[in-house]
């Protein structure tokens, strides 16, 4: 797994509670385009977390979504009260409050 998030404090959350996970790796964080693109082109990543300014996928990510169709990105609204998983078929699926 991924991390895609601007935000310190939500990386470091993140990364807190994913460690407590068995068999979950984390790669090392990025906070752009360009180094997700080269992240994924590396070892084989099946998900990314990525913090949303708003309801849909910031720009690129849909053709990141198109040239890695395994690839799910779970993306965290920025006030952490909304959470959307999206596909490769760039269908953006509600989760409901992420801080529930």
């Amino acid at each position: 797994m991924l991390l895609a998030i601007s935000a310190p404090i939500a990386r470091a959350i993140l990364r807190a509670e994913a460690a407590k996970v068995p068999d979950l790796e984390l790669l090392p964080d990025v906070t752009d385009l360009r180094g997700l693109s080269g992240a994924l082109a590396g070892p084989r990543v099946d998900a990314v977390i990525v913090g949303l300014a708003q309801d849909a996928l910031p720009p690129g990510y849909g053709e990141l979504l198109a040239r890695y169709p395994e690839l799910r990105v779970l993306g965290l609204s920025e006030g952490g009260d909304a959470a959307f998983a999206f596909g490769p078929e760039l269908v953006r699926r509600p989760l409901g409050a992420a801080t529930a």
